[in-house]
């Protein structure tokens, strides 16, 4: 009898325990939130390589969302989820929008991320600068770009020039424009050495090929109309006289959607172009026996100015899991991770060194080049790190080229007038 109790009351704690052990939840994951802009293919390349964290490990999830960013949807998006107390764990940040970002109030400083395993030594210092913002550390890059000079060596042997030997100086590419254009009997342009209008997208760079700058950060000025920016927009106003702005207008019209096989770089109607790092794959796309070239884009003194530029990712203020997302931050910033980022971009992690596989798996076919286009760089520029570096942009944009390639206004007086509404943004947003 005595055994048989025995036994129930000790079936009964068996019971009662294994119940406790049931009753607990298993750990739960930290879901964290990722938007992205990045959609269509290019998103579904990127997400399984973001989302194979999920599989690496079992502490947190997260969940990478591409948000739209037509018309800068994403931008206006993420200032509203913060001003709700809404905010995504990490969000896509492009470099120059890092600054107003920050300046806001909107960015958490990244500056502890070394204590998460980042190694950022191992990073081009000057990549990481873009991610800053009054010394301060805000965002890090993911597939960063670079805009450089391609040019069609076809066209090079027909029109007589050396197929391997690009100008380098503003003076050669004037003399490499005028042998490359071709008219028709009627004296209509059918094809063109150079538009800077084509895809015409970094407006500003200009100047800096020309030796000069739109920020003085250590007088903290602007200097949009600086003799050197000055001298950089009247060569784009000679270059709409001399090939006639309704010519010129007229042949633009024929060009096909950029990323096409009708884009104007590709089908030969223009025969060099200033674009980003990403042009190999659109021609490869559409035209994979193209023969070209890649360089620095020529400066007036020769020396080699590289813009460069980024997709960077930054933690939100008010984010609901900042020490996951950091955690998360630090697994794609492993320079293994970081490669098959920009496998998948066709582009160059941050990276001073990067693997031989890297290279040898790569698609395009002069990331060789690329590389060293970089690394011999005398200076590699960006725009300027304040917050009114988005309106100062849009002057450019819409003010400076509109007014100067329509020949409504002199360049000196279009960039005195961009001096005194930066001067007065300035001030008003002190």
């Amino acid at each position: 009898m005595r055994n048989w109790i025995k036994l129930l009351i000790g079936t009964c704690l068996l019971s009662m325990l294994f119940g406790m052990v049931v009753a607990q939840p298993a750990m739960a994951r930290t879901e964290i939130t990722y938007w992205v802009k990045w959609s269509g293919e290019e998103f579904s390349e990127l997400k399984p390589i973001f989302e194979k964290f999920n599989s690496v490990q079992d502490e947190i999830y997260v969940n990478v969302l591409s948000v739209s960013d037509v018309g800068g949807d994403l931008e206006a998006k993420f200032y509203t989820a913060v001003a709700a107390g809404d905010s995504p764990d990490l969000v896509h940040v492009m470099s120059h929008q890092v600054p107003e970002w920050a300046g806001k109030n909107a960015l958490s400083s990244l500056d502890d991320i070394p204590t998460y395993g980042v190694d950022l030594s191992r990073h081009i210092e000057r990549y990481l600068d873009l991610g800053k913002y009054d010394g301060q550390l805000y965002a890090l890059p993911l597939a960063p770009a670079t805009v450089v000079l391609y040019w069609n060596k076809e066209l090079f042997r027909e029109a007589g020039l050396d197929p391997n030997k690009p100008p380098t100086t503003i003076d050669e590419l004037n003399e490499y424009i005028k042998k490359l254009t071709k008219y028709d009997d009627k004296g209509n342009i059918i094809q063109l050495g150079f538009d800077p209008l084509t895809p015409g997208w970094w407006p500003p760079a200009w100047c800096y090929f020309f030796g000069g700058k739109l920020y003085d950060p250590q007088t903290k000025r602007i200097t949009a109309n600086a003799p050197e920016n000055v001298k950089a927009y009247e060569w784009l106003r000679d270059f709409i006289k001399e090939f006639g702005m309704e010519k010129l207008q007229a042949f633009r019209a024929g060009f096909g959607p950029y990323w096409s096989a009708e884009n104007a770089f590709v089908t030969g109607k223009v025969a060099m172009s200033y674009d980003g790092i990403w042009k190999p794959h659109l021609i490869d796309s559409f035209a994979p026996e193209f023969d070209w070239g890649v360089t620095a884009f020529p400066s007036v003194d020769g020396k080699t100015r590289v813009y460069i530029e980024g997709d960077y990712v930054g933690i939100p203020v008010g984010a609901k899991h900042p020490e996951a997302a950091k955690k998360f931050l630090a697994y794609l910033l492993k320079p293994e991770v970081l490669e098959q980022i920009n496998l998948a971009q066709w582009k160059i992690p941050t990276l001073k060194e990067v693997s031989e596989e890297f290279i040898a798996n790569h698609p395009n076919k002069n990331i060789g080049e690329f590389i060293k286009i970089t690394k011999m760089a005398n200076e590699l520029f960006c725009w300027p790190r304040i917050p009114v570096c988005n309106y100062y942009l849009s002057q450019w944009l819409d003010v400076v080229v509109p007014k100067v390639t329509l020949l409504k206004d002199t360049p000196q007086n279009v960039l005195n007038l961009v001096q005194k509404n930066m001067e007065r943004e300035q001030q008003r947003t002190k």
